[in-house]
């Protein structure tokens, strides 16, 4: 994706109903330039900028006085989750030692560099299409220096970067994802997998379902 267009957005100049372009990750434009990837909105959906809070003393059953690093994560992961980006830990009235304490750990948390979510260390399709690109091409964002594998170069691209887990997302039947979740299994690389019959196999699939249980174990 690399925008929306005729959506509703909130500018400048208020809520209007008009095109946003995103380029490299970053906002490009706002207004009637065009693109062939731009993605039409339902008529419920704003596109609002980040929220900043300035003046917040926790979430997320954590709070800024709590004073670890792993307590302002908290905070801010459930803060981004409702679109606000930006927050001021706030303090209360406490000890000078626990307000240094939780001012130490505001400084450790804003010097640290922390990436969270998973790493996506390859991807494999059988389009031909895509195969070959740029995965940030693919999504309509920028470059990721990962691309598109041929299936049937999967084995050897799984065994060279060694992913802690595989997502399929292919198919709706145990049948039709057999060839992945075994390659996976022979490779010990965990797999999860988004087809629907795989919610609860061995009520449809008992053989398969055991047949890929034994080999993953």
């Amino acid at each position: 994706m690399k925008g929306f267009k005729n959506s509703w957005i909130i500018t400048e100049s208020g809520k209007e109903k008009t095109n946003l372009i995103i380029e490299e990750g970053l906002i490009k434009s706002i207004g009637d330039a065009s693109h062939d990837d731009l993605v039409e909105l339902p008529e419920n959906y704003v596109v609002v900028p980040g929220f900043i809070d300035q003046h917040i003393h926790g979430a997320a059953g954590s709070d800024a006085m709590d004073g670890t690093v792993e307590d302002l994560k908290k905070i801010a992961n459930a803060l981004a989750s409702e679109g606000t980006t930006s927050f001021l830990a706030t303090t209360m009235t406490q000890s000078p030692e626990n307000i240094k304490t939780a001012l130490n750990a505001v400084k450790v948390y804003k010097e640290s560099n922390f990436t969270e979510g998973a790493e996506i260390v390859g991807a494999v399709d059988i389009n031909p299409n895509v195969i070959g690109k740029d995965i940030g091409e693919v999504m309509g964002t920028e470059n990721k220096g990962i691309f598109v594998t041929d299936a049937k170069d999967a084995e050897k691209m799984i065994s060279e970067v060694k992913p802690d887990i595989v997502i399929v997302t292919t198919m709706s039947l145990l049948k039709d994802v057999e060839e992945p979740l075994m390659l996976c299994a022979r490779l010990g690389v965990n797999a999860i997998t988004t087809c629907e019959e795989a919610f609860f196999p061995m009520n449809s699939n008992p053989n398969l379902t055991k047949k890929i249980d034994e080999l993953a174990k």
